[in-house]
């Protein structure tokens, strides 16, 4: 089971190291395994095999917070969350509280 590997370095080689991992285990005999990423593209590559089967998590987007059911759903999400996360989380009103902070009181 591998969760989000290569997180840690720049788009472009945590694509292609997570690309190279992909087409290595597809080619293994008996072999089950997981892998998470968030890196929508990936699938692009990874071309028809009946050896990979993805699945997503998906978010309902109604007015308000976002909303998971947790299901796992057939195929490759098409969501992109991430600034819907920040503004709900409040992160970017915190940020720019911050910066009026600093700048101090306007006349």
């Amino acid at each position: 089971m591998l969760d989000e590997p290569f997180k840690g370095t720049n788009v472009k080689d945590a694509m292609d190291a997570s690309r190279a991992i992909l087409e290595r285990f597809k080619e293994q005999e008996e072999c089950l395994f997981m892998f998470s990423s968030h890196l929508i593209e990936l699938s692009e590559h990874l071309g028809s095999s009946d050896r990979i089967d993805c699945r997503y998590f998906e978010a309902q987007e109604a007015p308000g917070r976002l909303r998971f059911d947790y299901l796992l759903r057939a195929g490759v999400s098409s969501q992109r969350l991430g600034m819907r996360v920040l503004r709900e989380e409040g992160i970017f009103d915190l940020l720019d509280g911050a910066a009026e902070e600093q700048e101090g009181p306007t006349l």
